[in-house]
């Protein structure tokens, strides 16, 4: 496997791939920049191998051209949810 260089930092070592608005840009970033630079976030749904820039994720850790609202429930799906956890609270 060819090392690749973090568009960061330009060391090499970098396997995170940076996309832009949904799609793949081409770029790699290495964990360090990731965890260190507060331009890129991962989403929850796309996983820690993909970043985005910062202003792209939300605050429920998703992407916003991608999976914006997945991990929020409807009114229904919540009450539904909560009526299983209470029923099986009592077997």
């Amino acid at each position: 496997m060819v090392d690749k260089k973090c568009t960061a930092c330009h060391r090499l070592g970098a396997s995170i791939e940076l996309y832009d608005d949904g799609d793949p840009t081409g770029e790699l970033i290495c964990r360090d920049c990731l965890h260190n630079d507060k331009g890129y976030s991962t989403c929850l749904f796309c996983g820690d191998d993909i970043a985005h820039p910062e202003g792209q994720v939300n605050s429920n850790s998703e992407c916003k051209a991608v999976h914006a609202g997945e991990s929020c429930m409807s009114e229904d799906e919540r009450n539904g949810w909560e009526s299983n956890i209470r029923k099986w609270s009592e077997e």
